[in-house]
C-alpha cells in the first residue's frame, strides 16, 4: 500500500514538472512573439515616420482642395501638415489662402511653387521657413504680446516705445559708421585718410576730414612770414602737420591761426594727395588705393563672405514678419495705438535697417586696411549688430515673459500660420539683394565715384532706393491682388499699408538728421522731419478708424445677411 502511494506521488510530480516545463516553453514562445510585434511595430514606426518626411505638402493640399465639395468649402477647416508650421511673411495673403482658386489657377500656381521651391533649395533655403514655432522670443514678440493681451494701457505703451527706441538705437549705430565714414572726427591735419585734410569751418562745432579739392591756397608771401622763409622753402622735410604743430580743437583760435591752418593744410595736400596740384581733382584717393588692393582672392572671399552675411538679414526680416502677423492676428481693424507704434518698429526692422547695414559693410570694407582678416571682421561685427534685440531679449525677459509669448501664438489662427508659403522664398531674395547690392557698388565704385564726397552720396543711394521700390511694389501689389469685397477697399487698405512705411522711412531718418545737428548745430530739418512724422502718424490712424468703421461694419452686416436667410428657410421648412 505504501509503495502505491510512493509511486503515485511521483508520477504527480512528474506530471507537475513536465507541466511547468511545457508553461515555461509557452511563455517563451509568447515572450519571443511579443519582441516580434515589437520590432514589427518599430519598423512601421520608422517607414512611417520617413514616409511623412517626404511627404510633398503642396502636392497634398492641392489634393485636399480638390476632394473638397463646395459645401465643405464653406466651412474653413485647418490642414495639420506633418507636425510642420508654415511661417508666413505677410498678413494680407491670409485672406487669399482661405479662397477656393480655379483649377487652371491651382495647377500654375502648383507648377510656380514647384519652381520656387526648387530655386530655394538649390539656395539653400527652401520654400518653407525652418522655424518650427512661431514664438520668436524676441523683444519685438514680447512688445505684440503686451499689445496682443491688452493687460495694461500704461505697460503697453511703455513696452511699445522701448522697442521702437530699441529699433532706432539700432538704426542710429549703422548711421553712426555711415556718417563717420563720410564725415571722420579729426584733430590735426594730417589726422585723415589718404587724399583728405582735417577741414576746420566756423559753423562746425569739431573738425571733420574733407577732400583734398575743398583746401584754399595760401599766398606764399603769408606763409614765409609765419614760418620764415628758410622754413618754408624746405617745408616737404622741415614742416609737420601733426597735432603738435597744430591741435584743431574746441579751444582752436579760427581767428589768429587761420593762416597758420591754411599754409599747412595745402602743404600737406600737396605732398599727399594723389592728385595734381592746386585743384587735387579727379580721384578719391583711399578708395583707389584700396580697390587696387582688391585681386581675384580677394573678391572670392569677399562674394563668399556677403553670401553668409546675408544669414542675420533674412533672420531678421522673417522674425520680424512672422511678429507682425501675429500682431495682425490679434488686433486687425482695430484701433490699438501701441500696436501702431510697434508695427512701425517692425517694419523698420524689416525694410529699412537691411539696407542700413549694407551701407555700414561697405564703409567698413572700404574705408579699413584691405586684408582677409579686416574683410571677416568687418562682416561678423555687422551680423553682431543685427543680433542686438535677440541679445536684449536674452537679458532681460524670464521664463514668464516667455509663457505670455507662448499664449499669444496659440492664439493665432490656422490660416494665419499657414499662409503665403511661396512668398517666403522673398524674405530670402531680400537678403541676396543686399549682397548683391554691396558686391555691386565696390565692383564699380572706381567708374562713379570721382571725390570723397560723391562716395557719401553715392552711398546714401543704397539705403533710399531698395525701401522706396519695396513699397511702391507692395502698393500696387496690394491694389492689384489684394482680396477684398470692394475696390474701395482695396485703395484704403493698401494706402494706408504705404503711409505706415513711409512712416517707418522717415522715422528712421532722424538718427541720421539728429547727428547731423550734433555736429553743425542746425536742427531746423530735425524739426521738419519730425513734423512729417506726426502728420504721417495721424494720417494712419485717421484711415485706420476710417476703414474700421466703415468696412468692418459692412462685414457684420454681410454676416449677418445669411444668417437672417438661413433662419427664414428654417422658418419655412417647419410650417
Amino acid at each position: 500500500m505504501s509503495e502505491e502511494t510512493n509511486n503515485t506521488a511521483q508520477t504527480d510530480s512528474e506530471d507537475q514538472s513536465l507541466l511547468g516545463i511545457k508553461l515555461n516553453a509557452h511563455h517563451a514562445t509568447h515572450r519571443e512573439e511579443i519582441a516580434s510585434i515589437r520590432r514589427e511595430m518599430d519598423d512601421l514606426k520608422e517607414m512611417i515616420q520617413r514616409k511623412v518626411e517626404n511627404i510633398d505638402l503642396e502636392e497634398l493640399q492641392s489634393h485636399l482642395i480638390k476632394k473638397e465639395s463646395p459645401q465643405d468649402c464653406r466651412e474653413p477647416r485647418e490642414v495639420v501638415e506633418a507636425g510642420i508650421e508654415i511661417v508666413p511673411i505677410d498678413h494680407d495673403s491670409a485672406n487669399e489662402a482661405a479662397v477656393p482658386r480655379p483649377p487652371q489657377q491651382q495647377q500654375q500656381s502648383s507648377v510656380l511653387n514647384r519652381y520656387i521651391s526648387m530655386a530655394g533649395r538649390l539656395l539653400g533655403v527652401g520654400s518653407v521657413s525652418q522655424r518650427i514655432e512661431l514664438n520668436t522670443g524676441t523683444l519685438g514678440m514680447y512688445a505684440v504680446a503686451i499689445a496682443a493681451r491688452r493687460i495694461n494701457t500704461a505697460r503697453a505703451w511703455l513696452t511699445a516705445a522701448l522697442f521702437l527706441i530699441v529699433i532706432l538705437l539700432e538704426v542710429f549705430v549703422f548711421t553712426g559708421v555711415i556718417m563717420e565714414a563720410t564725415y571722420t572726427n579729426c584733430h590735426s591735419i594730417d589726422d585723415c585718410l589718404a587724399g583728405n585734410y582735417c577741414s576746420f569751418r566756423e559753423n562746425t562745432i569739431r573738425p571733420v576730414c574733407e577732400d583734398c579739392e575743398h583746401v584754399q591756397r595760401p599766398n606764399d608771401d603769408t606763409c614765409s612770414e609765419i614760418f620764415s622763409s628758410e622754413i618754408w622753402e624746405d617745408r616737404d622735410y622741415a614742416i609737420s602737420s601733426d597735432y603738435k604743430e597744430l591741435h584743431l580743437d574746441r579751444d582752436f583760435d579760427y581767428i589768429n591761426d587761420m593762416n597758420k591752418y591754411k599754409c599747412l593744410a595745402y602743404n600737406h595736400c600737396s605732398q599727399t594727395d594723389m592728385d595734381p596740384a592746386p585743384e587735387f581733382e579727379g580721384t578719391c584717393d583711399f578708395l583707389l588705393l584700396n580697390m587696387q588692393k582688391m585681386d581675384i582672392p580677394m573678391w572670392i572671399l569677399t562674394i563668399f563672405l556677403s553670401l553668409m552675411w546675408t544669414l542675420p538679414i533674412c533672420q531678421d526680416i522673417e522674425e520680424s514678419s512672422i511678429e507682425e502677423i501675429v500682431l495682425n492676428n490679434h488686433v486687425k481693424d482695430s484701433l490699438n495705438l501701441p500696436a501702431l507704434i510697434i508695427h512701425t518698429a517692425l517694419r523698420i526692422r524689416k525694410f529699412i535697417i537691411p539696407f542700413f547695414a549694407t551701407s555700414s559693410t561697405i564703409i567698413l570694407l572700404l574705408t579699413d586696411d584691405i586684408s582677409s582678416k579686416s574683410i571677416i571682421l568687418n562682416f561678423l561685427t555687422v551680423g553682431f549688430i543685427f543680433e542686438a534685440d535677440n541679445v536684449l531679449a536674452v537679458l532681460f525677459l524670464n521664463s514668464r515673459h516667455n509663457e505670455l509669448m507662448d499664449e499669444v501664438v496659440k492664439d493665432v489662427d490656422g490660416s494665419a500660420s499657414s499662409a503665403a508659403r511661396a512668398l517666403f522664398f522673398w524674405t530670402r531674395v531680400q537678403g541676396l539683394v543686399c549682397a548683391v547690392i554691396l558686391v555691386t557698388f565696390m565692383l564699380f565704385i572706381q567708374q562713379f565715384v570721382t571725390t570723397c564726397e560723391e562716395f557719401g552720396s553715392y552711398l546714401k543711394l543704397t539705403f533710399i532706393i531698395p525701401p522706396l521700390v519695396i513699397f511702391a511694389g507692395q502698393f500696387f501689389f496690394n491694389c492689384a491682388i489684394r482680396n477684398a469685397p470692394s475696390m474701395c477697399e482695396k485703395m484704403s487698405r493698401a494706402l494706408m499699408d504705404l503711409l505706415l512705411n513711409l512712416l517707418a522711412g522717415f522715422i528712421s531718418f532722424l538718427p541720421s538728421l539728429t547727428i547731423d545737428a550734433i555736429r553743425y548745430d542746425g536742427w531746423a530739418l530735425v524739426s521738419a522731419f519730425g513734423i512729417i512724422c506726426i502728420i504721417l502718424f495721424l494720417m494712419v490712424l485717421g484711415l485706420s478708424m476710417l476703414i474700421r468703421k466703415r468696412y468692418k461694419r459692412d462685414d457684420q452686416e454681410q454676416v449677418r445677411q445669411p444668417d437672417q436667410h438661413r433662419a427664414g428657410e428654417s422658418g419655412e421648412q417647419v410650417i
